[in-house]
């Protein structure tokens, strides 16, 4: 969190901003850590971490919201972020839930906190969208449970090939 503070509010900040978020399917590293972790925040359930990890990916997105407010104060930049949600291979059949938490015209706390971000610098000098990515194809075990990858890593190319046109289309809008 360091690095991306220093450089959003840098002499340049960048033109944008691809943040990641897991829909609370963060990786802990370590097994020792996932242990430690579900032991003291209480995490029983796959659904008591992924709204643990929510809460936390919250967190630092107001982190970033503010760094990206007092660099468009500075310098106007950055001027677009695409939130892109990764892990997408462990649970595709959300789809109407991902995009009511994070994609515009959602109703879940991302989207307001990131429209409100959008309201307050102005939709002139910031805009951003949202998709879904899946870097890796991996299981992950989550509160004493598997939860299986259940993507083909064709799927899963599709996806890194569609996040790269939000990418292109507001590079090629900052170029005009």
């Amino acid at each position: 969190m360091e690095a991306v503070e220093t450089t959003l509010l840098g002499k340049r900040p960048p033109a944008g901003i691809v943040h990641v978020v897991a829909n609370g399917f963060a990786s802990v590293r370590g097994h020792e850590a996932s242990e430690v972790l579900q032991k003291t925040a209480k995490l029983k359930t796959v659904q008591d971490w992924q709204k643990y990890q929510r809460k936390r990916e919250i967190e630092e997105l107001e982190q970033v919201c503010g760094w990206i407010r007092q660099a468009q104060q500075k310098r106007r930049r950055p001027a677009w972020l695409i939130l892109t949600v990764t892990k997408y291979d462990l649970f595709p059949e959300a789809t109407a839930d991902l995009r009511d938490h994070y994609f515009p015209g959602g109703r879940g706390d991302v989207v307001k906190l990131l429209d409100d971000l959008t309201r307050r610098v102005g939709s002139d000098n910031f805009r951003w969208q949202a998709t879904t990515a899946c870097g890796v194809l991996a299981d992950q075990s989550v509160a004493k449970a598997d939860v299986k990858s259940r993507l083909t890593p064709q799927q899963r190319d599709a996806l890194i090939e569609e996040l790269g046109k939000p990418i292109e289309g507001f590079c090629h809008y900052e170029s005009e």
